[in-house]
């Protein structure tokens, strides 16, 4: 079990700025026409045995499980992003949006316990996978196209959008904690989390007028993996993370316990197969009061005590 109290010490990810010159990957043109000849791949399904070798045995993991969004912040129709959950020999899977960040989407998913299948399948080809836009679209969007993604250097991924014969070319980024507006400095404590392997547990209040808690998992370099999401009260903040199996089901669960005022909750969020965690109960104990009341997420008006 690990056990982590908000009065430890706190620690913060660095601010420097890297400079990363991307080789490989082309010339960014910003222009609307490109001419560039794309390799044409098996879509969604395609046999993976029609790719390369070196595809299969190439290591891709430092892409998995982060959130890739535009590099420049580009906020355009045409925005692309997405979240890759499985690279297995050179067939890859996740969610990917045009139109739509892909961020809250997959979060919401996760907070609901949607077990909605990923939205693409498909093959690695020398170092990039293709993709058609009509089923990236969320809402009712009526769009054609192909997008086309490649790995780079200096953890970037390359896009080539093409919409009736217009391509335009941009670099998406891992999604980090430097992106949020936090209170304070976050503290941070590793830990060992089953598929995840080692990754760090951050917690910190948001910079606002209704400052919440916000609790994430993230690699060394500060990108978000997972971000634990619930009903967390307006003004209250961390005071203990728990992690430990909790369930009875092998998998590490997260217990994040908050504060405001003399009353303290307690949040359980339970991991399941596919490395999400559903928060699906909350305990609630008031100073004076010895008893629980124990809240089920969507049900928060019929409650029962302990």
């Amino acid at each position: 079990m690990v056990r982590w109290k908000a009065e430890r010490t706190r620690f913060v990810f660095g601010m420097s700025i890297v400079i990363i010159l991307l080789f490989g990957c082309g010339q960014l043109n910003q222009q609307n026409e490109i001419e560039k000849e794309t390799t044409l791949i098996n879509l969604d399904g395609g046999n993976p045995d029609n790719c390369r070798n070196n595809d299969k045995q190439k290591d891709y993991s430092s892409y998995l499980k982060k959130v890739w969004i535009v590099e420049d912040d580009y906020s355009g129709e045409r925005m692309l992003s997405c979240v890759i959950t499985d690279i297995t020999g050179n067939e890859i899977e996740g969610y990917c949006y045009v139109g739509q960040r892909v961020l809250g989407i997959f979060n919401a998913q996760s907070r609901s316990n949607n077990n909605e299948k990923p939205n693409f399948h498909t093959v690695i080809c020398d170092g990039a996978f293709q993709l058609e836009v009509s089923k990236l679209q969320y809402g009712e969007e009526d769009r054609t196209g192909t997008a086309c993604l490649k790995f780079c250097e200096g953890d970037r991924i390359e896009v080539t959008l093409t919409e009736e014969g217009n391509s335009e070319q941009y670099l998406l980024r891992p999604y980090n904690i430097l992106d949020e507006s936090l209170r304070d400095d976050p503290t941070i404590f590793q830990i060992e989390l089953d598929s995840w392997g080692i990754v760090n547990m951050v917690y910190a209040n948001t910079e606002s007028n209704h400052s919440i808690p916000n609790i994430y998992l993230t690699n060394d370099q500060g990108d978000i993996l997972y971000n634990f999401l619930a009903d967390f009260q307006h003004a209250s903040e961390v005071s203990e993370v728990v992690v430990e199996d909790m369930d009875g089901d092998g998998l590490k669960d997260v217990e994040v316990i908050t504060f405001i005022g003399s009353s303290q909750f307690e949040w359980y969020f339970f991991q399941k197969e596919n490395g999400r965690f559903i928060w699906e109960v909350t305990l609630m104990k008031e100073e004076g009061i010895s008893k629980w009341i124990r809240f089920k997420q969507g049900d928060a008006r019929k409650c029962s005590v302990d």
